[in-house]
C-alpha cells in the first residue's frame, strides 16, 4: 500500500490505439515512470513494466524482464453497481468486486493501492459497441474470448459516473488514445505530453 504515493500510473491495454504509438518513443516517455502494461500491451513495454497484469483468458506466451512483477487475477463475476469504493477492497482482501474488463478488475484497484493519485490509460478504447471488438495486435493473435452481449455498452455507461467518482476523490484520470469510447469528458492527451 501506498508504494508509489502520488505518483502517476500508467495503465496500457490492449485497445487498436496502442499500435499508433511509435514503441520506441513509447519507451523512452515512460522509462522512468510506474508502468503496468495489461496482457499483450505488456510487450510493447517489457523492458520497463512494474507490472504486467494478467487473467486467466486469451493467453499468449510472454517473456518478462527481471524487474516486472506479474500479477494474475481470476474473474469470478462482474458487476454493474457503479459503486467504485469497492476499488479499495485491495487494502484489505484480494478479491475485488469490480468488473468487466481488467482495468476494472485489477488496473484501477492496483494504481489505487499502490497510492496514485493520477492514472493515465493507454489504449483503453473499450472500442465501438455496434462493431467487431479489436484489439492492436488481432494479426498476431488468436482469442477465444470476447466480451459478452451488453458488455461494453455496460462499461463505458459506467465511466459517466466514474469521472464523478475519480473527481470526488481527487483522482486525476487521463486517456491516450484518439479512439477511446469511454466517457468523452475524460481529459484527451498525447503521447507528447508525457515528459
Amino acid at each position: 500500500k501506498d508504494k508509489y504515493k502520488d505518483e502517476t500510473a500508467y495503465i496500457l491495454t490492449c485497445g487498436p490505439s496502442l499500435s499508433e504509438h511509435n514503441e520506441n518513443e513509447l519507451n523512452e516517455r515512460l522509462k522512468d515512470k510506474l508502468v503496468m502494461g495489461i496482457k499483450q500491451a505488456y510487450n510493447k513495454v517489457s523492458d520497463i513494466a512494474d507490472f504486467h497484469l494478467l487473467n486467466t483468458y486469451n493467453l499468449s506466451p510472454y517473456s518478462w524482464n527481471n524487474d516486472s512483477i506479474v500479477y494474475w487475477s481470476l474473474s469470478k463475476s462482474y458487476a454493474a453497481t457503479e459503486n467504485f469504493d469497492d476499488f479499495y477492497m485491495m487494502e484489505n482482501q484480494t478479491e475485488v468486486m469490480w468488473g468487466c474488463g481488467m482495468m476494472y478488475e485489477i488496473g484501477i484497484p492496483l494504481a489505487l493501492l499502490l497510492g496514485c493519485k493520477e492514472i493515465v490509460a493507454i489504449g483503453w478504447d473499450l472500442g465501438n459497441p455496434n462493431e467487431k471488438f479489436k484489439h492492436f495486435d488481432d494479426d498476431k493473435v488468436t482469442r477465444d474470448c470476447f466480451p459478452q452481449d451488453g458488455e461494453l455498452e455496460e462499461t463505458i455507461k459506467s465511466t459517466i459516473a466514474l469521472q464523478e467518482w475519480f473527481n470526488n476523490k481527487n483522482i486525476n484520470f487521463k486517456i491516450l488514445s484518439n479512439q477511446s469510447h469511454i466517457n468523452q469528458n475524460f481529459e484527451r492527451i498525447q503521447l507528447k505530453d508525457i515528459k
